[in-house]
């Protein structure tokens, strides 16, 4: 019986090392052949021939080089728990996966218009030698005019040829012709002119556990085929780290749909179309240590999704130690995320410069935190929460702003039924502000807004700070009290019994650095 055992223990042991052994599948796209067999010496050519071949716990190995390719893992394609399958570089390498496709045998259409017959593509991107073009137009049966609560979705620029100017592109569709404007004495047939013509680069949302390290990825076309999206469209439980995420048509990554574990770490999620980073549905995830600034370049509307993070849909996950800044839109944004949603946390990220409704945005959602974040020089709002509930806004710093509020806490109105209640706003600092107010709350009315928790703040402002008290509740709005007197404002509101006012010129502090 003792040696029946051993065997069963000896037989497993050797079944998981067969199941999980590890294979490493060379790529190369300039000395590589599908016909190859993976090997260093005789790698593929494309990254799906080694993709067909993997296994959990194998390695894909990609050599220096532009891969014009959609790279999907699917069911047949994922790892294991204890033996994922990895996407990275040969070491030293720098190898650019494209969604975008060489665009040739261009003929002149007048002095400055040229036009490509019989392009099959509806690209929302043309690059010419890595500058990208303004769209002319946009048509994609994905958008409708208007998205479901109203708003128009995307600044349109003219309609068609007749509409061109310097530096600009136009599809027609039903001709199929793709055209771009350029200098008069400027040939396309002499430049690189890249046009995007995938949906995805990476799609990974039927897959799992998949790890990317150290790619660069470039031009999608997703906006073409479906609205909203990402470039990369992850899985559960997969990781992309160390990656350089840029100039994508719409948002540069998502943690996946109805996906769960994904972890985003020090990745570069710069100028793409709408947003750096969009996710829905999407449960538990890490952002971390990422760069996300310049989004929203293509103008769609800042109301509707636009910026640098839009967390929506039910999801949750942990922000932390990003640069969020110089986003056409919310620095980060939070969106209907209740209904049992997990928690959430923005912790020690600095968000900076971003448009519209500010630095950090949460609204109809629940469990969100806001901790030990840096905010200055976004427009409107530093933090705007909104109709949300069970968060903490705590140890925050909001310098310089020059918008509207630096610190908003508000809603609901008469049209929301989404309650304001059980949130601490804690040990913030809001120093030198030239905006109208400093903070703005709500006073309780016992059913929509309750058991809020305003104290312990440092408020540093010439003059004292400014402070705005609201009715709110499920009525119009009125200003109850607008002040720069705070013992007035404890006693009118029972907010900030412990909180301190300092004059700037009584106080000797470091400059905080903004730059």
């Amino acid at each position: 019986m003792r040696n029946i055992i051993l065997l069963s223990i000896i037989n497993t042991i050797l079944f998981s090392a067969v199941s999980f052994a590890q294979t490493s599948w060379y790529v190369s796209s300039e000395r590589g052949s599908d016909k190859n067999n993976g090997t260093v010496d005789t790698p593929f050519k494309t990254i799906m021939r080694a993709v067909e071949n993997v296994k959990a716990g194998d390695t894909i190995l990609l050599e220096t080089g532009v891969y014009r390719e959609q790279v999907i893992f699917n069911e047949d394609s994922q790892g294991a728990k204890n033996a994922v399958i990895t996407l990275k570089p040969v070491s030293g390498n720098r190898p650019v996966i494209k969604g975008s496709d060489i665009v040739r045998k261009w003929k002149r259409y007048n002095d400055s218009i040229w036009v490509r017959k019989h392009w099959e593509h509806n690209s929302q991107q043309v690059f010419v030698d890595g500058s990208v073009l303004k769209q002319i137009g946009f048509s994609s049966d994905a958008y409708p005019l208007t998205a479901r609560d109203g708003n128009w979705m995307i600044r349109k620029i003219g309609n068609g040829v007749n509409d061109m100017f310097m530096n600009t592109f136009f599809y027609d569709r039903e001709k199929q012709k793709l055209y771009i404007c350029l200098k008069p004495d400027e040939d396309p047939n002499k430049k690189l002119i890249e046009a995007s013509v995938r949906k995805h680069i990476v799609d990974a949302s039927n897959s799992s556990y998949i790890n990317i390290e150290g790619v660069i990825f470039r031009h999608s076309n997703t906006s073409a085929f479906k609205q909203g999206g990402a470039a990369l469209e992850m899985g559960s439980f997969c990781t992309v780290k160390n990656c350089d995420i840029q100039w994508c048509d719409f948002a540069g990554i998502s943690p996946g749909h109805n996906s769960t574990g994904t972890k985003i770490i020090n990745c570069i999620i710069n100028n793409n179309g709408d947003s750096g980073v969009s996710a829905s549905r999407s449960f538990k995830f890490l952002i971390k240590d990422c760069i996300v600034n310049n989004n929203n370049y293509r103008l769609f509307n800042q109301d509707w999704h636009a910026g640098g993070l839009k967390i929506v849909t039910h999801s949750y996950g942990t922000i932390e130690n990003c640069e969020v800044g110089n986003n056409l839109g919310v620095g980060i944004w939070f969106d209907w995320n209740h209904e049992n949603t997990g928690e959430s946390v923005v912790r020690n990220c600095r968000v900076y410069n971003n448009a519209r409704m500010g630095g950090i945005m949460v609204e109809a959602s629940e469990r969100v935190s806001l901790i030990d974040n840096t905010l200055y020089g976004n427009d409107q709002f530093g933090i705007h929460y909104v109709v949300s509930s069970y968060g903490k806004i705590i140890g925050n710093t909001i310098a310089g702003h020059r918008g509207f509020i630096a610190l908003d806490v508000s809603g609901p109105r008469k049209h929301q039924e989404f309650p304001l209640r059980d949130n601490v706003i804690k040990n913030n600092t809001i120093i030198n502000s030239e905006c109208t107010f400093d903070i703005h709350m709500i006073r309780p009315d016992g059913k929509y807004v309750l058991n809020n928790i305003c104290d312990y703040n440092l408020y540093i402002r010439k003059g004292g700070p400014k402070l705005r008290y609201n009715e709110g509740g499920k009525k119009e709005w009125k200003d109850i009290l607008v002040t720069g007197d705070i013992e007035k404002w404890r006693e009118t509101t029972g907010y900030d019994k412990h909180s301190i006012v300092i004059d700037p010129d009584n106080f000797e502090f470091n400059t905080i650095r903004t730059k």
